[in-house]
């Protein structure tokens, strides 16, 4: 793509494109790819690098939402599963693989009865595709993760998820995407939007050389947490559809090698869970509304996953490590449930999109 991409800035200011797709993560490569696909000509740009943002700063999971459970979200967990599933065997099983995690909870017979429940629920809506969920020894555990510290009367059950490298799997997206005969180029702003729903928009975007016009029949606004500010550039007084989130992971340097991710229920209902990744551990993550600039996210020590304290059957974790943040958008106005896009009454179509995007696979249709 090298040569190719000298070319692409000219492209942008040339004819009109059937669909110009703002925001170069996870989600909008997606769908510049299934576009291009489909035989539209095809625009994606990014202001900065392509999956640069929230998409290569998650947890590099890719999860059915095992906690989804207890709030009864069964669909969603059925449709995150299966997006897993088919990331893993069919669209990129060279960047998705199994994972196995650890789940530990005290609490006696009756929290392994529910563990139990939850884990065989889970495999159900998976169709029992993936390998089991069964309970092992606290040996068993110690020898996945070294510095897990067990009880007595503490449950500890293996299950399988998915690993990925995030900022890999969103590159060979946008590189799909461009294969496919869309037009991608990043270091291009959105400084101005003149959209004509039903007739030819006219989007402005800024460069190192310079200002680029394109036009287009129709905008995806998947900028994620920069969602709302680029919809104040067509109509300064409309209203925020969406709340942001602060999430912080800490990163580690393990004593031993971890062979399994390990996750933790915390009392009040939240969550913590420490990745393997490469040689190091990724322990997350938080989640504090956020009300700041999405590029000014940075980690504080109030709200680093230490800061919580971890149960009995929690990892001793018995290292050094550096706190990374990203932000995401968190809800949406016109969201009710579900994975879905949205038209707004301005012509821009956006997809809210977030740290987790890798749980949801991105629809286009």
């Amino acid at each position: 793509m090298g040569g190719i991409r000298e070319h692409m800035p000219e492209e942008l200011g040339q004819g009109v494109f059937d669909l110009l797709v703002i925001g170069g993560g996870i989600v909008g490569s997606r769908v510049a790819f299934d576009a291009a696909r489909l035989g539209l000509r095809v625009a994606l740009v990014d202001a900065g690098d392509f999956g640069g943002a929230t998409s290569g700063a998650s947890a590099r999971l890719v999860h059915g939402g095992l906690r989804y459970l207890g709030t009864g979200d069964f669909r969603l967990v059925r449709t995150a599963l299966r997006e897993r599933d088919v990331l893993a065997s069919r669209v990129a099983p060279h960047l998705v693989r199994s994972l196995p995690f650890v789940l530990s909870a005290a609490g006696g017979r009756r929290q392994h009865s529910r563990c139990a429940a939850g884990l065989l629920v889970y495999a159900a809506l998976d169709g029992f595709r993936s390998l089991l969920p069964h309970f092992v020894t606290p040996e068993e555990a110690t020898l996945l993760v070294p510095p897990l510290s067990v009880e007595d009367t503490a449950s500890h059950a293996v299950y399988y998820e998915a690993g990925t490298n995030d900022s890999r799997l969103a590159l060979a997206t946008v590189t799909a995407a461009a294969r496919s005969g869309a037009v991608v180029a990043n270091y291009l702003r959105a400084v101005d939007l003149d959209l004509a729903p039903g007739r030819i928009s006219r989007v402005s975007l800024q460069g190192r050389r310079g200002e680029i016009a394109v036009k287009c029949r129709a905008v995806v606004n998947a900028t994620g947490p920069w969602l709302d500010l680029l919809r104040t550039m067509e109509d300064s007084a409309c209203e925020p559809v969406t709340r942001l989130s602060k999430g912080i992971h800490v990163v580690l340097r393990p004593d031993e090698q971890w062979r399994a991710a390990v996750a933790v229920s915390l009392e009040g209902g939240q969550h913590l869970y420490a990745v393997p990744c490469e040689d190091r551990i990724l322990l997350g993550t938080t989640e504090q509304e956020y009300h700041g600039d999405p590029a000014a996210v940075a980690a504080e020590p109030e709200t680093s996953p230490f800061s919580c304290k971890w149960p009995a059957t929690s990892c001793a974790l018995r290292c050094c490590g550096a706190s990374v943040s990203s932000v995401r958008s968190r809800g949406c106005a016109y969201c009710q449930g579900g994975r879905k896009r949205h038209s707004m009454p301005d012509g821009i179509t956006f997809w809210p999109s977030g740290r987790a995007a890798w749980s949801r696979w991105p629809e286009a249709s």
